[in-house]
């Protein structure tokens, strides 16, 4: 873990890799759609 003034000097870019890790686990589960037990739970109420 970086020191607490190198997070503070550079929240921006850390903020933005963050944000583009994000996206990147996102993607691929709105492309795989709703999981086969995620219908089912919800079917369940």
């Amino acid at each position: 873990m970086p020191p607490l003034a190198y997070c503070c000097d550079h929240k921006a870019e850390m903020d933005a890799e963050s944000q583009c890790g994000v996206r990147e686990v996102e993607r691929p589960r709105t492309q795989a759609g709703e999981s086969p037990l995620r219908k089912r739970l919800g079917e369940m109420g």
